[in-house]
Parts: C-alpha cells; structure tokens; sequence
C-alpha cells in the first residue's frame, strides 16, 4: 500500500483492489496535478503506468506535479533538504518512534524445536 497524506489528516490509500478496479477517490484537497500524477501510477494496466512507458522514470521526473524539482540538486545533495529535523545533540532521539524494549534473551530453538530437529544436525 502506498499513503498519500493530505492536509487534513486523512490518507488516501491506493492498494492493489483498488489499482485493479480502476477506482481510486481522491481528497478534495488533492490538487489537480497531483491527482494527475496518482492516476497515472495506478493505472490498472501495468504498460500504461507511467514510469513503464517509454520515458521510464524521467517521464515521473518530468510530470507537471514535481515541476519545481531540480533533480540535479537532489542527486548531487546540494540545498538544504525538504524535512529538517530538530536536533539538540548528536544524543536526540525524539525524531525517531519509541518501541518496547526486546528481552534481553530469546529462546530462539526451543525444546520442542531441539526435539523435532537436532538430529538432523548431529554431525553439522
């Protein structure tokens, strides 16, 4: 699934049912030129999609929606980026999602798995 996020919030969600029902509801607040753009990477044939066509992905570069892109920028890393994170030190974790902390030990072959399969590899 590929999220299209809006300004409200809401995602506009382009999963493979869809693609291949040729039915893709778009956020009022998408513009024209980026629906433009979704309709053409989803469309339901495959050799139609744009980025398979004959331009391949310079015919993606080249569509109206990216038109204040300067590719040559982006590859050589020049300007600053499009998302700059706070930082406060080389420390600052606060950009990145919080998980629970892994056990410390897994029990990774359990008994049941050590019976069924070790002797299988008695001479490894």
């Amino acid at each position: 699934m590929t999220p299209f996020p809006t300004p409200s919030g809401r995602t506009l969600i382009c999963n493979d049912s869809r693609i291949l029902q040729g039915q893709i509801n778009y956020p009022s607040v998408m513009s024209n030129d980026a629906k433009d753009l979704v309709s053409k990477l989803c469309r339901v044939d495959v050799a139609e999609r744009l980025g398979y066509t004959s331009g391949g992905a310079q015919s993606i570069k080249d569509h109206v929606w990216f038109r204040s892109i300067v590719w040559d920028d982006i590859a050589a890393r020049r300007g600053p980026g499009k998302i700059v994170p706070l930082i406060s030190s080389p420390t600052d974790t606060r950009n990145f999602d919080r998980y629970p902390a892994e056990p410390l030990a897994k029990n990774r072959y359990s008994q049941e798995l050590y019976n069924k399969y070790n002797d299988e590899f008695a001479d490894f």
